[in-house]
């Protein structure tokens, strides 16, 4: 009997500028949800998007990134 994988997913989004993080709905917003869309699109190969968001506030180009080096730390996907 062939069981399946479950790959529990997090999604990490980041933007590269502060541009339009202010409006109600940004490119944060965008990207979470197209990767939720390709990662319910996965279900039944056994994926599932973990709760939590990440994200580091907007502007990854600062440097640190916390929430991806958290990720990293706990060996979650990103």
């Amino acid at each position: 009997m062939n069981q399946k994988r479950r790959l529990r997913c997090a999604i990490y989004t980041r933007k590269s500028t502060e541009e339009g993080l202010d409006m109600a709905f940004n490119s944060l917003d965008a990207q979470r949800e197209a990767c939720a869309a390709y990662a319910l699109s996965q279900k039944n190969e056994g994926w599932t998007v973990l709760p939590a968001l990440y994200d580091d506030g907007g502007c990854g180009f600062r440097g640190h990134r916390a929430h991806h080096s958290d990720l990293m730390a706990r060996g979650l996907p990103i």
